[in-house]
């Protein structure tokens, strides 16, 4: 009797070369990671943007044309200013060349204007060259025309007047000058002549080309090159605000309390 032999099993390597060709491992299985949504801005800063390119050129243009005529005005409105015009134009100009542009194109100031207006490096290099071009052109037209018209202007606000008075040297020095310092410029020595026997009394008369305020500086003893005692009506009542005559009483008497003031009477 013979024996039965024994089945073999399979092996691992012959399982697999006996597997279905059509199946395969199954693929790893991955968590989705959820994407993050573009900022988008908000609405009341879309509404400012949209807002300021359309109306931004327009506002600028009015701040310049604003400041333009302001400048004008106040340099019409000052006598002898021509001679100041051009030096405070050039400065002006150097202040926003050299300070503004450096400023808007480089640095972190630059980086903030572009986010905010959402520009492109050639929009706003451009912007930035026709708001310096716009400034140099104003403050130009600014020197010109009141280069040009200040004098014609002036020539009606500013009115040459006579004023006349009198001072007097309360502690009994001679008078030695009367000069008159002028808030529109012409300032000079009036013409004086004595009053009194003593010669502390003057009565004087000056002509002052701009009219205006004035103060009067008084001079009281010593001579006529060197004054002893210097009065003043800055020390004393003010500026002279009219043209009317008047009288002023200036104490030249060292150590007193009002020793230094000339005090208008009338």
């Amino acid at each position: 009797m013979q024996r039965k032999k024994a089945k073999q099993q399979p092996t691992s390597a012959q399982n697999a070369q006996t597997a279905p060709a059509n199946i395969q491992a199954p693929a790893s299985q991955t968590t989705p990671v959820p994407s993050t949504p573009a900022k988008t801005p908000s609405q009341p800063l879309k509404t400012l943007k949209t807002g300021w390119n359309r109306w931004g050129p327009v506002v600028i243009f009015l701040a310049i044309a604003i400041m333009t005529l302001g400048a004008i005005a106040y340099l019409f409105s000052l006598a002898g200013v021509i001679s100041r015009i051009i030096g405070y134009g050039v400065a002006l100009l150097a202040g926003c060349d050299f300070a503004l542009a450096p400023l808007l194109l480089v640095g972190p100031f630059k980086t903030f204007l572009r986010n905010i207006f959402s520009a492109t490096e050639k929009n706003y290099t451009k912007w930035v060259a026709i708001s310096l071009l716009i400034v140099n052109i104003a403050v130009f037209m600014t020197v010109v025309a009141a280069t040009v018209f200040t004098p014609l202007i002036q020539a009606n606000i500013f009115k040459s007047a006579n004023i006349t008075g009198k001072v007097f040297c309360a502690g009994g020095e001679q008078v030695e000058g009367v000069w008159i310092d002028a808030q529109n410029q012409g300032s000079g020595f009036a013409n004086w002549y004595t009053t009194n026997s003593s010669g502390s009394e003057a009565g004087f008369k000056y002509t002052l080309p701009n009219g205006g305020e004035y103060n009067i500086h008084m001079g009281c003893g010593g001579s006529k090159q060197n004054w002893e005692n210097v009065q003043t009506t800055e020390a004393g009542t003010g500026m002279v605000k009219d043209d009317n005559n008047h009288y002023f009483i200036c104490y030249d008497v060292p150590l007193t309390p009002d020793y230094g003031q000339c005090r208008m009477q009338n």
